[in-house]
């Protein structure tokens, strides 16, 4: 065999075992995809949109509506102990002994009224925001669980600020393009929101529970037997108006029904 021939051989050869090669990485099926070939899978979710409509924060809306309710019949109940010990006191002179104290009686029962308030106010407050951490826990650990099942890679937050005529106007020039540029999702179909199916998620977990959530997560709300000024005055729902990070109220992007 002269030399061109052997070269020849040598070339088929290496072709061969580079074919083989190829083949046995690919296990054995030629142009097999490996797991880094797979496109990635992205999907946005409204955390705003999923907060406002589950079930359980319905739930607590309701539960914390309730307690508003109560929390001012004993603000009028104590407000009405206050004016008639005023006008008691208008039944002595000043001077006598029985205005004394009457006055007395007053001082009292207005300290203990600030000091019942401003307890209340703080239990409150500090269930509120315990329960809205709860609420916003359980939503980013639904988005992982659902991901993960469907294969999802990146799920991201699809919060956009939404003004009013009235809020544009009120924000200045040069805080603008802060407020514009918190737009973080610029497009997604349909098929890639899945917020409705977190909700659904969610609210199946909350049913399986027994939806004791509601029940059981203000046991210490009420627990100074009432409201107070200040409390009474701000008790509202137990989940907080959709803001974004510089306060400016944000809704679900209409395209995303």
């Amino acid at each position: 065999m002269n030399s061109i021939g052997s070269k020849s051989v040598l070339l088929v050869v290496a072709v061969a075992l580079g074919v083989a090669g190829l083949w046995a990485g690919a296990g054995g099926r030629a142009g097999a995809a490996t797991p880094q070939d797979r496109p990635t899978r992205i999907a946005v979710a409204n955390v705003p949109r999923i907060l406002s409509e589950l079930r359980e924060a319905k739930d607590l809306d309701d539960k914390f509506a309730a307690e508003k309710e109560k929390l001012a019949q004993e603000e009028a109940r104590q407000k009405e102990q206050l004016k008639n010990l005023e006008g008691r006191a208008g039944n002595f002179r000043p001077d006598s002994p029985q205005y004394e104290d009457l006055q007395n009686e007053y001082v009292d029962a207005v300290s203990k009224y600030k000091v019942w308030g401003e307890t209340v106010k703080f239990k409150r407050e500090a269930q509120k925001k315990r329960l809205t951490r709860m609420l916003y826990d359980k939503i980013y650990a639904a988005v992982g669980e659902y991901a993960a099942r469907e294969g999802i890679d990146l799920v991201i937050s699809d919060v956009q600020p939404i003004l009013s005529e009235k809020e544009f106007a009120q924000v200045p020039l040069e805080q603008l393009g802060a407020v514009l540029n918190q737009r973080r999702v610029l497009y997604a179909g349909k098929t890639n929101d899945i917020s409705q199916a977190v909700i659904a998620l969610l609210d199946s977990k909350y049913r399986g529970e027994g939806a004791v959530g509601a029940a059981g997560a203000g046991a210490g709300a009420g627990g100074a037997g009432g409201g107070a000024p200040a409390a009474a005055a701000g008790a509202g729902d137990a989940r907080p108006a959709a803001q974004s990070d510089t306060g400016t109220p944000v809704q679900r992007r209409p395209g995303n029904k």
